[in-house]
């Protein structure tokens, strides 16, 4: 049985769901490039979904990027802080 290296891995989420998710390469299972390769993917997810709301709600296209793009860094940051303390709890079990 393969090791699931996926930041919810301990909820009985599979990495090859990961994957399927989020239509990646099916080698990035089961290795710990996968979460680094969905962290950038869900980065570039919430730049699209943030500049598309400030659009809808009016703001200029292109202060809508650069908002977006300070917003989904912010979250980014969050998200390897997450999986930094992660890593660091597996390491411990």
């Amino acid at each position: 049985m393969s090791i699931s290296y996926n930041m919810n891995a301990e909820l009985g989420v599979d990495d090859m769901e990961v994957v399927e998710e989020f239509n990646l390469n099916p080698d990035l299972a089961y290795t710990p490039e996968l979460n680094e390769v969905v962290m950038q993917e869900v980065y570039n997810q919430n730049i699209d979904a943030i500049r598309a709301r400030l659009i809808r709600e009016g703001v200029d296209v292109k202060e809508a990027r650069h908002t977006a793009i300070s917003e989904a860094n912010v979250l980014k940051m969050q998200g390897d802080r997450a999986l930094k303390a992660l890593y660091k709890q597996r390491k411990k079990k």
